[in-house]
């Protein structure tokens, strides 16, 4: 097939093209330049340009198919869908299973589950209160240009190496690190993770089969509690870390009241009845079409494996060895 990917050189993106170029297919990358100008070199045509005013570069051609990874404004990808629908046959859009605004009393997140809405529907400024509605409004635009053409994958935590937010990272890295670790305080708090790597190969799945529709791609295969997360990573990594678990009220307390929370536990659902839900999204109908998962020791030990040779570099979230400290001695 001959691919067009915007984007392409981060993180999911590169996973994407990775599997492509494995199964021998024709890839042409459309991105800024701004990361990995030199990944893929000699594999990939690359086309330099901003997808924001500058889609005229890819007047002419046409492709199979276009990824469409970083897009988060639905002028943009309107505008996107509109110049390619001549273009392509398929267009799949990576979103996030951040679309979703779980009605009250709600069990589960499928892929019918009610979506989150913005007031303001012109907003360009990506927050974590507007990010769901924004990617809601992507899809809304995708799906008015392009119909049953438009193919949604709405992913959940991304995690593996390359990530670019750390918040898997910090664990893996902890966990090798050893000595006496802040856990939590619900040994039965739920994780949902997927590596980078499954959803590269389940989107050029899509691609080669033809598919059409919507789908949740998460993981793990079966559901995952954050004990068995820490101690299958302990395992992984052949550590003698020693596991604390504390009060979980009162560790809430100190860490919202540091305004930390989600920094020094990142991924971690706690008592959080909202993100206890997305931590169990549905992926049932992915798994039929042939999602398949990394064995979350691969992810371990790759991501530890990944963040060590990036050096001394100070991750954006979790705690510091002196805040954990500080925190194990208050708890």
């Amino acid at each position: 097939m001959n691919i067009l990917v915007l984007g392409g050189t981060r993180f999911m993106g590169r996973r994407v093209v990775e599997t492509a170029l494995e199964r021998g297919h024709n890839i042409t990358l459309f991105h800024r330049g701004m990361d990995g100008a030199d990944l893929f070199e000699g594999q990939v045509e690359r086309i330099l340009g901003n997808r924001d005013g500058e889609l005229d570069k890819l007047a002419g051609r046409k492709w199979d198919a276009v990824v469409d990874t970083p897009g988060y404004f639905p002028r943009a990808v309107r505008a996107s869908a509109e110049f390619l629908k001549d273009a392509i046959d398929k267009y799949l859009f990576i979103s996030t299973i951040s679309v979703y605004d779980p009605e009250p009393g709600a069990e589960s997140i499928t892929e019918d589950t009610r979506k989150a809405t913005l007031k303001d529907e012109t907003v360009e400024e990506v927050t974590p209160e507007t990010y769901g509605g924004l990617k809601a409004l992507c899809e809304r635009a995708l799906n008015e240009v392009l119909g049953a053409r438009a193919v949604i994958v709405r992913p959940g935590y991304i995690v593996g190496s390359h990530d670019p937010t750390d918040r898997f990272t910090y664990w893996a890295t902890r966990v090798a690190r050893g000595g006496r670790m802040l856990a939590g305080g619900r040994k039965d708090a739920p994780l949902q993770v997927i590596d980078a790597r499954d959803i590269g190969r389940f989107n050029v799945d899509l691609l080669e089969q033809g598919a059409t529709g919507i789908y949740n791609v998460c993981g793990p295969e079966r559901p995952l509690g954050w004990e068995e997360f820490l101690n299958r990573s302990k395992q992984a990594l052949g550590a003698s870390t020693e596991l604390v678990w504390v009060d979980q009220s009162k560790l809430e307390e100190i860490c919202a009241a540091a305004g930390k929370e989600g920094k020094d536990l990142p991924l971690y659902s706690g008592s959080d009845v909202t993100e206890y839900l997305f931590m169990r999204t549905d992926n049932s109908r992915a798994v039929a079409r042939g999602l398949t998962f990394t064995p979350l020791e691969d992810t371990v030990r790759d991501t530890v494996e990944w963040a060590n040779s990036r050096g001394d570099v100070e991750l954006k979230v979790g705690m510091s060895a002196e805040r954990e400290k500080e925190l194990l001695a208050k708890l």
